[in-house]
């Protein structure tokens, strides 16, 4: 049950900060897939690209894709690793942790 509150509020959270850009742009809408991919992104907390894919299933070029959409989207940050630079780790965006944590601790819903 609380894996489930968990993608509620993640879908939730999505939803409100895409709304203003999405206002009458099709290519700015939200899919299933954008969803699952913040839904592992949350749980795992960094992740590679390869983990998001394995993870979904999905091909890892297409959750490249979906992931820099995201990033675009101001939803998902990517955080290059300073050791191997050709690594990079998948982060939730720090305002939309902002955004989203006051809910999960009034509504008690953990991470994982």
């Amino acid at each position: 049950m609380k894996i489930s509150k968990c993608i509620w509020a993640t879908s939730k959270m999505i939803l409100e900060l895409c709304k203003p850009q999405a206002a009458g742009h099709s290519k700015d809408n939200i899919s299933s897939t954008h969803l699952h991919i913040c839904r592992v992104v949350q749980r795992y907390g960094p992740v590679t690209v390869t983990k998001i894919a394995q993870q979904i299933p999905i091909s890892t070029p297409y959750a490249s894709t979906v992931v820099d959409e995201l990033v675009h989207k101001g939803i998902l940050r990517r955080e290059i690793n300073t050791s191997d630079r050709r690594k990079c780790a998948v982060t939730i965006a720090p305002h939309a942790k902002e955004n989203e944590l006051p809910r999960r601790k009034r509504r008690g819903i953990t991470k994982g």
